[in-house]
């Protein structure tokens, strides 16, 4: 009696390995993608926190020879990869050539924002949120009767998988 395994056995064995790894790196790859956007929602909300914080902290930068305490976000859908802290320097709530750039920060490979929208802007092509210390006041473009600014992000090659970030007036922050 010969003891062993069969030619036949041996490429079952492989072929049910094969299927087996191939299932497991299509389900990684998802799961890779979808911790993108997820890091990618929790940065975004956590650097919307850091904006708020400082005007709270009535933090002062001194930018072209004027000093700001006013700190904000700006969106804008030409630019779907990134988003932009700044100091409104002017004092004009709104983002310009003459306000100080903290820095740009990307979203995560494979994200980009889908939409953006406030009441009185949808769906908008930009819009900024501004915190203005001591409380901090909220402003969402330039304008405090604006209620809301929501910024939908989601995953390039999964388009049914987005995360939605919410921020009011009131100054709560948000994800769906």
């Amino acid at each position: 009696m010969n003891k062993g395994f069969t030619m036949v056995e041996f490429l079952v064995v492989v072929f049910i390995i094969g299927i087996l790894s191939s299932v497991l790196f299509f389900n990684w790859r998802s799961g890779e993608a979808t911790f993108a956007l997820q890091n990618s929602a929790h940065k975004l909300v956590q650097d919307i926190r850091e904006m708020q914080e400082m005007a709270m902290e009535a933090q002062e930068m001194s930018c072209n020879g004027e000093t700001g305490s006013s700190f904000g976000i700006q969106f804008k859908i030409s630019w779907p990869t990134y988003y932009i802290l700044f100091v409104d320097c002017n004092n004009n709530k709104v983002y310009d050539a003459n306000d100080e750039e903290l820095r740009i920060v990307y979203f995560e490979k494979g994200v980009e924002i889908s939409t953006l929208a406030a009441p009185a802007l949808s769906p908008a092509t930009a819009f900024n949120i501004l915190f203005v210390p001591p409380d901090p006041t909220t402003f969402i473009k330039n304008d405090p009767s604006d209620m809301e600014a929501v910024i939908t992000i989601y995953l390039l090659d999964y388009p049914s998988r987005q995360k939605t970030i919410r921020v009011n007036t009131s100054g709560m922050i948000e994800i769906k």
